[in-house]
């Protein structure tokens, strides 16, 4: 009975050890689509761990139990892929009131998700925490009906309670894929949010460093000033056509415009090489069939009407990367400079180069 006891302590003892080494803010790596990747706990309940993984957006975050994560120490750890650009998708969109007394909001629903929720009332705004086990019902309501009409915007776990929405995150270079799934295609369009509120959509002639001379020469319509105001991304377009959109963002990023997905996306490093194989989706005409085939060498061959040129719908010749910015040195003596991104979906890799998503065969 003895040797019982003193197990069971022992055990107990243990088992404190293990809940005390993994607190509110410990770097971990959780499992998911195949790779190790980098994290951070940011909230605990019982025997369970919420993890947001480093670079990724907000619906990448997850609970894990104490097995499926490690310390981030382990040498064991495999390369971190590069940035996701999709986001999970919203599974529906429920109209609710987060609170008695207050109208219907029209609320994404990501599962065990906690999301900024525009609402209204007569009170003085509260935060208030929304997810899909938890929202009250009051259909007798309408926004109309209030006096006030401002959103109201979530904290993370183990923040004070916003009584502001946050400050739009837009200070410096920075490069945004949106993108719009509808069945087995995709709408990809690219943003250049620089200095000075300076908005560039689709560039055309690189990121790294974007050319604004060269944009105005052939992207024109596509150049303008942009200024967030609540969750409205405001844009006045050189031509003088305006545009405004609705927008998500936290402190950090943006992450929802215009009813699409958006991924802040990274640099890759200077001289990266490629390798493989990369066929564009079916979402135009003029670029369905349009392949490249990149060798880590720095030799590339491509057809299709996009960019080949000869008689068999192929070329071939050189290429670098710098950043976001792809440069293609043809053996015909024509050159490219085109903006290029990359990303993955679950496992599967794929380059945006423009605004055309080329998946890795």
């Amino acid at each position: 009975m003895k040797k019982v006891l003193t197990t069971l302590i022992l055990l107990l003892i243990l088992s404190i050890a293990n809940a005390q080494d993994y607190r509110l803010g410990s770097k971990v790596q959780g499992r998911w689509g195949g790779y190790w990747h980098k994290g951070t706990i940011i909230e605990i309940k019982d025997d369970k761990y919420k993890v947001h993984y480093d670079g990724y957006g907000v619906g990448y975050d997850e609970w894990l139990t104490r097995e499926q994560f490690r310390t981030e120490a382990d040498k064991k750890s495999k390369p971190i892929p590069q940035t996701a650009v999709f986001r999970p998708a919203v599974d529906s969109v429920k109209t609710v009131a987060v609170k008695e007394n207050t109208p219907k909001a029209a609320v994404p629903v990501v599962k065990e998700a906690k999301v900024p929720v525009p609402i209204t009332s007569r009170e003085k705004q509260k935060e208030e925490i929304v997810t899909p086990s938890r929202p009250t019902s009051n259909p007798t309501k309408k926004v109309a009906d209030t006096v006030a009409n401002k959103p109201v915007w979530v904290s993370k776990p183990g923040t004070k309670t916003a009584t502001t929405p946050p400050t739009p995150p837009m200070v410096g270079d920075k490069i945004y894929l949106r993108t719009v799934l509808s069945g087995n295609t995709a709408v990809i369009t690219v943003f250049y949010l620089g200095k000075n509120d300076v908005i560039v959509r689709n560039p055309r002639n690189g990121l790294s460093p974007i050319d604004i001379a060269a944009e105005q020469k052939n992207n024109a319509q596509n150049i303008g000033t942009y200024k967030i105001e609540g969750d409205q991304f405001r844009v006045q377009w050189k031509d003088g056509k305006t545009t405004s959109w609705k927008c998500a963002y936290s402190p950090v990023v943006i992450y929802g415009l215009d009813g699409g997905i958006v991924s802040l996306i990274k640099p890759m490093p200077n001289g990266y090489s490629l390798s493989g194989t990369y066929t564009a989706l079916g979402i135009a005409d003029d670029n369905s069939s349009s392949q490249f085939d990149f060798k880590f060498d720095g030799s590339f061959k491509v057809s299709g009407a996009l960019y080949a040129s000869t008689n068999a719908g192929t070329d071939k010749g050189k290429y670098t990367i710098n950043g976001n910015t792809l440069q293609l040195f043809f053996e015909n003596g024509k050159t490219s400079k085109t903006s290029i991104c990359q990303a993955l979906i679950g496992t599967k890799k794929f380059l945006v180069i423009n605004n055309v998503s080329y998946p890795l065969n």
